[in-house]
């Protein structure tokens, strides 16, 4: 009813007013709606700024944690000083490497940390100050509060303000520091040693450029280092082969190329920068890094110039004789089995000449060692100039030569080269003013009837050597079956012979003197005999030769020295009468001291004064090195003992050489004693030597008496004493005791018929 009683009018102001207060009610709760909303949004915004701070400083806290847990592990000092220098910030290993906790450094200076004393780098304060001016910084520094090498890197704090403060951080660097230090000094021990070595050095890197020349090696190439660095080895290290002068890759590039250790070959030269040429001996060899990669080469070596020709020089000397600079036996024996092979191959002959100068031992005693190998260089270009440049002449030593014929048709051809040898060797030669004339005995033997082998040639041509001196001298001849067992059975007499002294195969025989005008015993000489069988007794003709060739003969006469003054003293123990003994010794085969201890040690085990003792030496032998055998003759004649010429006449002597030792008996030689009754020559030459040493003051004796005229002779020329088998032959002892008693029997009688009575 109410809405019906409104006019339309107002019921449409009253809508109106109605929508009106609506919208306006609508507004108000929409306004308080936004404001409410508002309030919500505020609390909830102021909320979540809340937690997001909340969260903002658990994450700061968190990545400060990580740092803090990454700074204080990394292997060095982090710290931060702000602009005055005041530690800001500094990790745990502060405390560990100055044992001062890290919260000690926190708002102080160094100074106020460690002291004003305390020792600083003024080269690190600079690089800080650096820093606060805004500029990155690194430098290696000793830390001596810490005793360590540091790495030290600064870094600016930079802010749109400035430079707000620096952040440092110290690494430790003690052991880098070392093996640098120890790496200097390794490399500059090297570099030391490569300046330093007498070996050349060059070092290239893989492509054979060269990085590094030693001094040595500029001397040797001719290059300096300046000039070699950076050039190919190629162009410094030009080797060549010394026959042809090809050139030949150095060993440094094979080295390079194959991966392995190359040298030269032994005769390739060096060519240098100024042309010259030098022999080198090297060893190059590739450089590898640590995977085996070759990364270059090294090449050493050396000039062996000097060393090359020294060695050329040792090895000439080796095969030559040092005074004639002939081949010698070492290269003859070579030659030898090459002149083998090729008469093998192109069925010819060789031939050996083995030649041995005739009494050269008289001669280099006589005129000295000087004038000896004078003649022997002499001897030696005679040789050579009557041989073919195919043939070689050799010295095997001494006085003995070989000449070796290779590729001949036969014994003829050697045949005629031996006798043009003994002819030119006759043509004289004047020495120091003597006139010489040489001869010689040349053995020959042929391949192949003689021999296969050098040995067995060499061997042979000695032994027909020997029957040639023995057939007469200065002659040839060849080996023959005969002269092998000739050679053989003297083998074996001086094999036995050594034996024979071992053993006491040796005896002594006594043959007496006589004196000339009473015919009383007045002396011995006791003479060697070889008891070589029980019924074979050798006379001393039959190897007293062989003793002195192989030097033997000191032996046996320092036997008969002993056992003849032990006889002595036997027979006077016995009780009868004893005279003095003659002993024939080959003084030149002993030293001075030797034989004076020899004799003297004789005569006191014998206990027998010197006088009972007389040495008889071979008038060649006293002039044998003259001035040592007349020291030794006047050492023995101080000690009392008689010294005796044997065999005078013979030697060839100059009588000037008597006045020269203290001599007091010649022994004239039973050649001339022999034919002194049939050839009146002979019989002057007696006299004469007689005479000579009457006037002299020696006492005479004769020896090879064999006849009653020669006697008498003798005794007309005043000789005083006699010897020979006139009166006796040599006796063995227990005869010789017999003739003793005998003689004691007749005292001043003689005991043989011929003589008057005193």
């Amino acid at each position: 009813q109410w809405r019906v009683h409104f006019s339309s009018a107002d019921a449409e102001h009253q809508i109106v007013g109605a929508r009106r207060a609506q919208l306006l009610l609508q507004g108000g709760i929409v306004t308080a709606a936004l404001l409410a909303l508002l309030v919500w949004l505020l609390g909830t915004t102021r909320i979540r700024a809340r937690v997001l701070a909340e969260d903002m400083a658990s994450a700061y806290r968190d990545s400060e944690q990580r740092l803090r847990t990454i700074t204080d592990n990394l292997p060095g000092l982090v710290s931060y000083l702000d602009a005055e220098g005041r530690f800001g910030f500094v990790n745990r290993t502060h405390d560990e490497w100055f044992g001062i906790p890290a919260r000690e450094f926190i708002g102080k200076t160094f100074i106020e940390v460690f002291g004003a004393d305390a020792p600083r780098d003024p080269a690190v304060d600079a690089l800080v100050q650096r820093g606060h001016d805004g500029e990155r910084g690194s430098m290696r520094s000793w830390l001596p509060q810490a005793g360590r090498w540091v790495h030290v890197s600064v870094v600016p704090d930079l802010h749109s303000e400035g430079v707000a403060g620096v952040y440092m951080l110290l690494v430790d660097v003690t052991a880098l520091k070392l093996a640098e230090d120890a790496l200097f000094a390794e490399r500059d021990r090297a570099q030391t040693t490569l300046r330093a070595i007498a070996d050349a050095v060059i070092v290239t890197d893989a492509s054979g450029r060269i990085s590094y020349v030693n001094p040595t090696a500029e001397v040797i190439t001719g290059c300096a280092s300046g000039d070699a660095v950076g050039q190919h080895v190629d162009d410094v290290f030009r080797v060549i082969a010394a026959d042809t002068g090809a050139r030949i890759v150095d060993p440094l590039t094979l080295a390079l190329r194959e991966n392995r250790i190359r040298t030269l070959p032994t005769d390739a030269l060096l060519q240098q920068r100024g042309g010259a040429s030098v022999a080198v001996e090297d060893s190059a060899a590739p450089i590898h890094d640590r995977d085996g990669n070759v990364t270059g080469a090294v090449i050493v070596f050396r000039d062996v110039s000097a060393s090359r020709e020294l060695a050329l020089r040792m090895a000439h000397m080796a095969q030559h004789d040092p005074l004639t600079d002939l081949p010698n036996r070492l290269l003859l024996e070579d030659r030898l089995r090459q002149a083998i092979a090729l008469a093998e191959r192109n069925a010819r002959a060789a031939a050996v000449l083995f030649i041995d100068l005739d009494r050269f031992k008289l001669i280099n005693d006589s005129l000295g060692h000087a004038v000896g190998d004078r003649l022997l260089q002499h001897v030696a270009r005679v040789l050579v100039s009557c041989v073919r440049r195919s043939d070689t002449v050799c010295r095997l030593g001494g006085d003995e030569f070989v000449v070796l014929l290779p590729e001949i048709n036969g014994p003829r051809d050697a045949m005629h080269v031996a006798d043009k040898l003994l002819t030119a060797l006759q043509t004289p030669v004047v020495l120091d003013g003597d006139e010489l004339r040489v001869s010689c005995s040349i053995g020959i033997s042929m391949f192949p009837s003689d021999g296969a082998d050098p040995p067995t040639l060499l061997k042979n041509a000695d032994a027909a050597m020997y029957h040639a001196k023995h057939g007469g001298r200065n002659r040839h001849a060849f080996f023959t079956d005969e002269i092998n067992e000739r050679a053989h059975a003297r083998l074996q007499t001086e094999t036995r012979l050594q034996r024979a002294i071992e053993v006491g195969e040796l005896r002594l025989h006594y043959q007496p003197k006589v004196d000339s005008r009473s015919g009383r015993l007045i002396g011995l000489e006791a003479l060697v005999r070889w008891q070589r069988e029980p019924d074979r007794l050798c006379q001393p003709a039959e190897f007293l030769p062989i003793a002195e060739d192989s030097g033997l003969i000191a032996e046996v006469d320092a036997w008969v020295l002993r056992q003849a003054l032990a006889q002595l003293r036997a027979w006077r123990e016995l009780g009868l009468p004893v005279v003095p003994v003659a002993v024939n010794l080959s003084v030149t085969h002993f030293s001075d001291d030797r034989l004076l201890e020899l004799v003297g040690d004789a005569l006191a085990a014998a206990g027998l004064a010197p006088s009972m003792l007389q040495i008889e030496i071979t008038e060649s032998q006293l002039l044998r090195n003259t001035e040592r055998t007349q020291r030794l003759l006047a050492s023995l004649k101080r000690l009392g003992v008689g010294i005796a010429i044997d065999d005078f006449g013979t030697g060839y002597s100059s009588l000037g050489y008597l006045c020269r030792f203290p001599v007091d008996v010649l022994k004239i030689d039973r050649s001339f004693v022999a034919t002194m009754a049939e050839d009146r020559r002979q019989a002057v030459i007696v006299q004469a030597i007689t005479g000579m040493a009457k006037t002299l003051g020696y006492r005479v004796v004769a020896e090879g008496v064999e006849r009653e005229i020669e006697a008498q002779m003798l005794r007309a020329d005043a000789c005083d004493e006699l010897q020979g088998f006139l009166y006796s032959r040599p006796l063995p002892p227990d005869d010789c005791a017999a003739l003793l008693q005998r003689s004691a029997v007749a005292g001043e009688r003689s005991m043989w018929p011929g003589f008057a009575a005193p």
